[in-house]
Order: structure tokens, then C-alpha cells, then sequence
């Protein structure tokens, strides 16, 4: 969920998940889609509404949280701000077990992402795509399917999607822009 503010109040922009039915041959998302709603309404309404019409609702914890999109971080401040998010603030290992993450290309090229990525303030979102020890990898493990290039220049070893939906790595990571954090088992 991304709350985004407008000269008409609060306006809630919604992702729901629903597990595809077997006659559904998308293979993104694990089985799982996300719907984008645009219809203003309230933490509860969404949450019925979604339950109603889908399986549940896909939130992020609090409004500091929801606010993530139009902040503009470094990568490293992105990763670390997404994976501070709903952590037990006493646990010594609470950046192991983090329950949000930078987006991988399954959930950044669901149409309801994009969605979300055109309404960002800078044309481009950080995503969880680094060049890190001689190769790219999606910080969150998921396997690689693009051929990026092997070495790219110093300090290019970030990747961002842009607002027309092209994944675009090699960007300094020290640039600051918006970037989106998804909730982990959700993708």
C-alpha cells in the first residue's frame, strides 16, 4: 500500500495479491499478481474491499513507511531503509531477518508496479539490482535473467527501472532518487 497525499485528502493506492488459479499460465510473482486500485479510500475499507474481491491486502507497516516512494535516498540507503522496515529494533540480527526488500524484475514489472513508479518524483526508482564481487545479482537472491555487462565503470554498480519500464543498470549508486520497498513472501 502507498499512501500519497493530494489537494483532496489521502489517497491509499493499493496492491493486492492473489494466488492464480492453475488455468492462469502467468509466472511471474510466484502465483501471486498484484492489482492496482486507484479508488481513494480508507485503511479498512481497502483491507475489506481487497479481502472481498481478492485475497488480502499487501501493506507496508506504518505511515513513515508509506512515504518511502517520494523520499530520495542513495541505493545503500534504500536497501537499508527497506530492510529496517517491521524489524524488532532489539534483536542484534534484525537486518538478516527483514521482512522488506528492494524490488526484484518479477514484482518491478507487474503493470500495478509501473503504475506506482509513474506517480515517483525523480523518472527513475531504485531496485534491488547491484553489481557486487565481478557480478549482478538481485540482493535478494532471485536469479539473474538479463545479460548486463560484466564490468561496468566505478561507482555505476546500482540499477534503477525508469518511468517508461526499462531496467536500466550501471547508475551511480550514490545518486539520490525515489525508490519502492516490497514486502518479502508477497512476491
Amino acid at each position: 500500500m502507498f499512501w500519497k497525499s493530494s489537494s483532496n485528502g489521502l489517497v491509499i493506492f493499493i496492491f493486492v495479491f492473489i494466488f492464480n488459479l492453475p488455468l492462469f499460465t502467468e509466472a511471474s510473482n510466484h502465483g501471486r499478481r498484484y492489482v492496482y486500485v486507484a479508488t481513494p479510500m480508507t485503511g479498512n475499507s481497502a483491507q475489506e474491499y481487497c479481502r472481498t474481491h481478492h485475497t488480502d491486502l499487501a501493506t507496508i507497516r506504518n505511515r513513515n513507511d508509506l512515504d518511502a516512494l517520494d523520499e530520495n535516498k542513495t541505493w545503500e540507503e534504500a536497501l537499508e531503509h527497506c530492510r529496517t522496515l517491521d524489524t524488532d529494533s532489539t534483536s542484534s540480527n534484525n537486518y538478516v531477518n527483514h521482512s522488506f526488500d528492494l524490488p526484484h524484475m518479477d514484482f518491478v514489472r507487474n503493470s500495478e508496479s509501473e503504475k506506482v513508479i509513474q506517480d515517483s518524483q525523480t523518472p527513475e526508482v531504485w531496485i534491488g539490482l547491484r553489481f557486487l564481487a565481478g557480478e549482478w545479482l538481485w540482493v535478494n537472491g532471485m536469479p539473474l535473467s538479463e545479460q548486463l555487462q560484466a564490468c561496468p565503470p566505478a561507482g555505476m554498480h546500482c540499477g534503477t527501472m525508469s518511468k517508461t519500464g526499462i531496467v536500466l543498470p550501471m547508475r551511480n549508486c550514490l545518486e539520490r532518487r525515489n525508490f519502492l520497498c516490497f514486502k518479502k513472501g508477497l512476491n
